[in-house]
């Protein structure tokens, strides 16, 4: 029994991780679609998943990682979409811009809903 319930909640967190990753992918679809004009969602889940791990692995480095790792970002994408190293720099811009919008609309969806929930009062009030 405690062998299946590990399992079970591994199960839970590698799907968890594969929709996060496909969900994090979203915005270097699109940003691609408008730099590149050649994305496709193999491309961008590959970009998100190296560029994740670059700025993981370089902010471990104090102070100055973080800045190698944004750095390293840029060339990862510019190797994979096999663009110049300026449209990377504002694809990377780009795909930022394209997560806040998606994360404002998830955020309007989900607080829409839990006003709705509350019946249009306040909690507190």
């Amino acid at each position: 029994m405690l062998l299946n319930l590990h399992l079970e909640y591994g199960l839970v967190i590698l799907l968890s991780l594969f929709v996060s990753w496909v969900f994090i992918s979203i915005p270097f679809y699109f940003s691609g679609k408008v730099m590149a004009e050649r994305s496709t969602m193999t491309k961008a889940m590959a970009a998100s998943l190296f560029v994740v791990i670059a700025i993981f692995f370089f902010s471990l480095i104090p102070i100055i990682g973080t800045v190698i790792g944004i750095i390293a970002s840029i060339f990862i994408i510019s190797v994979i979409y096999k663009i110049s190293l300026i449209r990377a720099f504002f694809m990377a811009i780009l795909a930022v811009v394209f997560y806040f919008i998606i994360m404002l609309i998830i955020s309007a969806i989900l607080g829409l809903g839990l006003i709705i929930l509350w019946g249009f009062r306040v909690p507190g009030l």
